[in-house]
Parts: C-alpha cells; sequence; structure tokens
C-alpha cells in the first residue's frame, strides 16, 4: 500500500476488518506472552 492512496483503502471495510484482527491478535498474543 502507498501513502498516497490512504483515501482509498482507509474506507474500505476489509481493510477495517483486517486491522481490527491484527489488533486483536496482537492483544491475544500479549496475553498468551502474559
Amino acid at each position: 500500500l502507498r501513502i498516497t492512496s490512504y483515501p482509498e483503502w482507509a474506507d474500505s471495510k476489509l481493510f477495517e476488518a483486517m486491522l481490527r484482527a491484527i489488533l486483536f491478535g496482537e492483544l491475544d498474543d500479549a496475553s498468551d506472552a502474559g
């Protein structure tokens, strides 16, 4: 992804879903590590 294309993919529901998956995935990893 290019920073210049931000407005295009920022509104994508798919991107939002992937972002949440990544964030929640990191939280889960942190919990497991803890």
